[in-house]
């Protein structure tokens, strides 16, 4: 072993050492990291200019009491950027007093009407006095040089926004980027996002950028590339953007980057180590892994604890919603498969969607050879409307259209009509699954909203003890047929079925809706096709995101970006 492999590895463990204290101190601290005073909303406004530069407006909507002095940007990892001129002004037009540098242990009225810079070794905070109580607006400008380069193949950069922890985080934050007096066109410029659980997408000759809820402390990078000509970078960069690229997609869930990447990406850092600023780049997202799975357990124990049946329908049967609540409390990755299986047997509950035996005639090879026809059930179309006062949800409706318009004239879903549809819309699919995928909720949101969340997960309960629970009365026979669709979504649909069947099985086959609802042939053929769609749009989004189309944005990757780090905020 090298003497500079021995340092490296001594320096790691060392590290290893730091991280272990520093992460119980922050986890022991983390009820404070968002106390007041507080930030409504943070918007930041980037002004890209033709040589590469960029000037920011960061607009922050603020409630302000008699905690902390004043608010602050970190801004750090310049790789080559600069920051310049630097102000503030509030909501009243008061331009702030520019003092140069910057004295953050100065009383709160010495601070008042002023802003500074405080100059550090790994970059700057762009500091401002947070002056009078209550409903406050700031708006804070400064220009980044040279954040656009030109790069062999492509112009672009990738760029922390928004950085990491910060204290008294915004409830809602957006990243608009623009040019002044030009209208990009969509193929002109490529996006990626990560850090964030958000979006990224092309608007109105622009990108904008959002996260789908609070950040939760996470940071958001934003990667652009433009195509030669759209900007005229001063800096000029002897190397391909692919580089840039391939480096930001290292642990990012795009171009089917797997779990191998990060732990790929770590040795990667370690066999060329520049700096610790790498090695803690990539222990902090460890930090927030532990952090988040803390939170979530609380969530867990919080709920469950003496949890009750709720034999009721939570959010007045807006599946999306309780789909959300089951997310939030998934240590991994999201699901929404189950959603849209739930919507279909919806449909089915509501009669929207039926199954009659017809006369199929053989198509194709079975027609070349002489195969006759035969009757087989097949789905269909009824009337969407709304049933038992559940609503009609966007994503039901838009997973309706999919199937009636795939049936054609007739109303009748012949057998691969629905894959030959699929293959002429994916447009279609793909705005079905942004839809599907729209609606989210956080811990915090979790939290707030506790009653709700017990309300699903005790729903969810009670029809994983659907047997035990009729031993102590049968549940309210018109409920049965929603209950279906939420074991659909809850994944225990099979089981709910048969015990349905056992406990009353005269009134199963005398109802017609509940017949079609346990049609087996029905369901699973209904079923099939929505987890088709699913499959199929999220595939659609996919492809266009990884190619930079926009779209949900990588919690993981973003590695090689310039600016942002850890902190900001009030202090």
């Amino acid at each position: 072993m090298t003497k500079r492999k021995r340092l490296i590895l001594i320096s790691m463990m060392h590290l290893k050492n730091k991280f272990l204290t520093f992460m119980a101190a922050w986890i022991f601290c983390a009820a404070n990291l968002f106390a007041s005073p507080s930030l409504d909303s943070l918007t930041v406004d980037v002004e890209l200019l033709d040589n590469g530069d960029a000037i920011i407006t960061e607009t922050r909507v603020a409630n302000i009491d008699d905690e902390a002095t004043e608010l602050y940007i970190a801004i750090g990892n310049l790789n080559g950027i600069d920051i310049k001129d630097f102000s503030v002004e509030d909501e009243t037009g008061k331009v702030y007093q520019n003092i140069g540098e910057w004295d953050i242990h100065a009383s709160r009225a010495e601070k008042e009407g002023k802003c500074g810079v405080v100059t550090k070794s790994d970059g700057y905070e762009l500091c401002w006095g947070l002056g009078a109580e209550g409903d406050r607006v700031y708006i804070a400008r400064y220009v980044i040089t040279n954040l656009v380069k030109a790069y062999n193949d492509a112009d672009g950069f990738n760029y922390m926004f928004v950085a990491r922890e910060i204290s008294g985080e915004p409830d809602e934050t957006v990243v608009y980027i623009h040019q002044k007096d030009v209208y990009w066109k969509k193929e002109q410029v490529k996006m990626w996002a990560f850090g964030f659980d958000g979006e990224i997408n092309y608007q109105d000759g622009a990108v904008i950028a959002f996260p789908n809820s609070s950040l939760d402390g996470n940071p958001m990078i934003i990667m652009l590339q433009f195509d030669k000509d759209v900007l005229h970078p001063a800096t000029v960069i002897d190397d391909s953007f692919e580089t840039v690229k391939q480096r930001a997609f290292e642990g990012s869930d795009y171009l089917d980057n797997g779990s191998n990447s990060q732990s790929q990406g770590f040795m990667e850092v370690i066999k060329q180590p520049e700096t610790l600023f790498w090695i803690a780049a990539i222990l902090i997202p460890f930090i927030l892994i532990i952090v988040k799975w803390i939170r979530v357990k609380s969530l867990k124990n919080k709920v469950n604890n003496n949890l009750l049946w709720y034999r009721d329908i939570p959010y007045n049967g807006d599946l999306q919603k309780a789909n959300a609540v089951l997310n939030a409390m998934k240590y991994g990755k999201s699901d929404y498969k189950k959603l849209v299986s739930a919507a279909a047997v919806r449909l089915i509950s509501i009669g929207a969607l039926r199954i009659e035996e017809h006369f199929v005639e053989p198509t194709g090879f079975s027609k070349v050879i002489g195969r006759q026809g035969k009757f087989m059930k097949l789905i269909v179309i009824g009337e969407l409307k709304e049933t038992r006062n559940l609503p009609i949800t966007k994503m039901l409706r838009m997973l309706y259209d999919l199937f009636r318009d795939a049936a054609g004239d007739d109303a009748i879903l012949q057998p691969n009509e629905f894959k030959h549809f699929v293959k002429r819309n994916t447009d279609r699919l793909k705005e079905f699954m942004e839809e599907v995928m729209s609606y989210k909720m956080t811990i915090k949101q979790c939290n707030e909203d506790i009653d709700n969340v017990k309300k699903v997960m005790g729903l969810k309960k009670f029809l994983n003890d659907f047997t035990l629970a009729n031993e102590r009365g049968v549940p309210e026979i018109s409920l049965w047929g929603d209950y279906l669709v939420y074991a659909q979504l809850f994944g225990c649909a099979e089981q709910l079925r048969k015990e349905m069947m056992q406990i009353n099985p005269e009134f199963l086959r005398m109802d017609d809706m509940y017949k079609a609802m346990f049609d087996d042939d029905l369901i699973r053929e209904v079923t099939y096709i929505a987890l088709f769609s699913a499959t199929s749009g999220t595939n659609a989004i996919n492809a266009e995101r990884n190619s930079g189309g926009g779209g949900f944005s990588s919690f993981g990757g973003g590695g090689g970006f310039s600016g942002g780090g850890s902190g900001g905020g009030f202090r």
